[in-house]
């Protein structure tokens, strides 16, 4: 039984895609989700390959299509994929996992709990589903596709998981 929901945005399954680490995320304790908004953006990964990996898909009704238009203003004009994140996630009081600084800071604002992609890498870790060796050769497989993330928060994971700067060249 899952312990925590995890709401994600299209982003999170991208650079988990290029870290090629999709299926061992699936081993987690934790239910994840998207919204439909999310759901269609998805390419690569494909969505339905993630949803018969478990990932499950909520769809957004007409009174969260009001709140959406609502905190868009608001909330410094995200995209309607990340902005939904936000929504399912705030209403239901799970956690969101997003990059985006603004979606972030939202979320610090109004006490929604939310991580990155790190986050989750560190949780396979934690939970022995993958080794330091295989964590760090998928955050350099991420970083040199292009994920944006923090490099001393990148440094700092390749030290503690035993391969200083993974296979970054």
């Amino acid at each position: 039984m899952p312990s925590k929901v995890l709401v994600s945005d299209t982003n999170i399954w991208i650079d988990l895609h290029r870290a090629n680490i999709l299926d061992p995320v699936f081993r987690l304790p934790y239910e994840f989700v998207v919204t439909d908004f999310v759901y269609r953006e998805l390419r690569a990964p494909g969505a339905d390959d993630l949803t018969r990996l478990g990932l499950r898909v909520e769809s957004l009704g007409s009174d969260a299509m009001l709140a959406l238009l609502n905190l868009r203003a608001e909330l410094a004009n995200p995209s309607l994929a990340d902005l939904s994140c936000f929504y399912l996630a705030a209403e239901n009081g799970w956690t969101l996992l997003t990059g985006d600084k603004a979606v972030r800071k939202s979320c610090v604002d109004r006490g929604v709990e939310v991580h990155g992609v790190l986050w989750l890498l560190d949780k396979l870790h934690e939970h022995q589903v993958l080794d330091g060796a295989a964590l760090s050769d998928g955050l350099a497989d991420m970083l040199e596709q292009g994920a944006r993330l923090p490099e001393a928060e990148c440094q700092r994971r390749f030290k503690v998981w035993g391969h200083a700067g993974g296979k970054i060249r």
